[in-house]
């Protein structure tokens, strides 16, 4: 590109697959690209600098700069069917008016899994809740040091601390009033590690 998209929020997707699939791999990890497109309506003015992004975390075609985000989607022989996923989260930010804004993020996931989930038809389901540990919900909600101090993880019963625009964009969607038990967004606190504070609560907000 020559010029940024301010129009919209962008994502570079790039991905890399050493294992052969019976389903569509790029199809399934572009419709999840779209989404979150299409769900984000904010932009960032410009382009990020990611000329340093480590080999692990470049998919092999990751531009020197981009608008807004870049996401590498990898495969690799993890433990095979049914034990480790993968991982994937941000790899990378820039600081815009002292908060942290993620400019790049790694998904890497099992190739046996892979292949599960394309034949059950949940692979881009997935592709999408892990494109969202990318943008930041679950990874970067308490890191005050980066600017983003939005949930309570002193203890076990996560929440969001009242007062910012998560809690307030859930009321007008959801109708819950200030001061009820449903004000903000109900967080996960089953789980171990990765799971507990780290996404909302999926009883709640299937």
């Amino acid at each position: 590109l020559s010029h940024a998209d301010t129009s919209r929020f962008n994502i570079c997707l790039d991905s890399y697959h050493a294992g052969t699939y019976t389903g569509d791999w790029v199809g399934d990890l572009t419709r999840a690209k779209e989404k979150w497109e299409s769900v984000i309506v904010g932009d960032h003015p410009g382009f990020f600098d990611i000329s340093h992004l480590g080999a692990d975390y470049n998919c092999g075609n990751a531009p020197t700069q981009v608008d807004d985000l870049y996401i590498c989607g990898m495969d690799d022989a993890i433990d095979g069917l049914g034990g480790v996923l993968g991982s994937a989260g941000p790899v990378m930010g820039s600081f815009v008016n002292g908060k942290l804004f993620v400019t790049a993020g790694r998904m890497k996931f099992d190739q046996e899994d892979i292949q599960y989930m394309m034949d059950k038809g949940t692979f881009a389901e997935v592709m999408k809740h892990e494109m969202g540990h990318i943008i930041g919900i679950g990874s970067i909600w308490n890191m005050p040091q980066f600017g983003h101090d939005l949930v309570d993880t002193s203890t076990h019963n996560f929440f969001y601390r009242t007062g910012n625009k998560a809690c307030e964009k859930w009321r007008d969607v959801t109708g819950c009033s200030v001061g009820s038990a449903y004000e903000c967004p109900p967080i996960e606190m089953d789980g171990g590690a990765g799971t507990a504070g780290g996404h909302w609560d999926e009883v709640i907000i299937p």
